[in-house]
Formats: C-alpha cells, sequence, structure tokens
C-alpha cells in the first residue's frame, strides 16, 4: 500500500466510444449527511455506471481530478 495514497479530491471520468462519449461523469458521492468512502487508501473501488445511450467500442477512457479536498494530491 502506498503511503498517503487516496484522495479527497472530486474524481471523474470520460468514456470515449466509436459511436460518442459519456461527457464528463463524476465518480464521487456529493450528497449531505453521507459518507464518502470512495478513493481512500487500501480500498478497491468498483463503480457501475448506466449512460442513456450506447457508445459502441470503447476506445479510450479519461479519468482525472480537481485537486479540491483536504487530502488532494497532485498527480493522481
Amino acid at each position: 500500500m502506498w503511503r498517503n495514497s487516496g484522495t479527497t479530491a472530486k474524481v471523474a471520468t470520460e468514456i470515449y466510444g466509436s459511436e460518442g462519449s459519456s461527457g464528463i461523469v463524476q465518480l464521487n458521492l456529493d450528497e449531505p449527511g453521507v459518507d464518502n468512502f470512495l478513493f481512500t487508501r487500501g480500498n478497491t473501488d468498483v463503480l457501475v455506471l448506466n449512460l442513456s445511450q450506447s457508445l459502441g467500442a470503447i476506445q479510450a477512457l479519461r479519468i482525472g481530478h480537481d485537486n479540491s479536498g483536504e487530502r488532494a494530491l497532485p498527480g493522481f
């Protein structure tokens, strides 16, 4: 396990397919009163995205974060 791994920044993804892209999808839960345990040290996070349209064959995936939060790590 990497020391100081994990982040409290807002993490997002965009999926590109042969028939279109998903647009930017925020992956963190952002609900008042709900603890967000995604992207914490030692976790293996499994996410299911339901999209309104087929993207066709997946060609690329972009993942990024906004450096916000108390434990944001540059270069995540």
